[in-house]
């Protein structure tokens, strides 16, 4: 409703009108505010929820992992891993492990040309 009385057109292609003021987007659909009659289309559709159970969030819920504008950020503990998409980040041993691979390969391809430097000298 813009003032008492005086409703406006639902946009039943982007969200779902339940009267009155309850207003909120379909599933790939979100709105910067309860306000708004903006609905934006998210550019990762799989993750806006839209308005759903139990939140009613009248912006619309975003997928776990997802947040802010669109759903296009990461929560804590996600990453990016492609346009608005997120994973969830490798646990500190699985760093530990690769990190200490690349090392030893660094060090086996240094070694391996500082031979081969100095047998080619002799």
């Amino acid at each position: 409703m813009r003032a008492p009385g005086d409703c406006i057109p639902c946009p039943t292609d982007k969200a779902e009108c339940n009267g009155g003021n309850g207003i909120g987007p379909l599933p790939g659909y979100w709105r910067s505010s309860n306000v708004s009659s903006n609905f934006m289309k998210c550019p990762n559709p799989d993750v806006c929820l839209g308005w759903k159970e139990p939140d009613w969030d009248p912006k619309g819920s975003c997928a776990p992992g997802y947040t802010g504008v669109l759903c296009a950020e990461c929560e804590p503990g996600f990453s990016l891993t492609g346009v608005a998409k997120c994973g969830l980040c490798p646990d500190l041993t699985s760093n530990i492990v690769k990190l200490s691979g690349m090392m030893v390969l660094i060090i086996c391809l240094f070694s391996f040309m500082v031979r081969s430097t100095l047998n080619s000298a002799t």
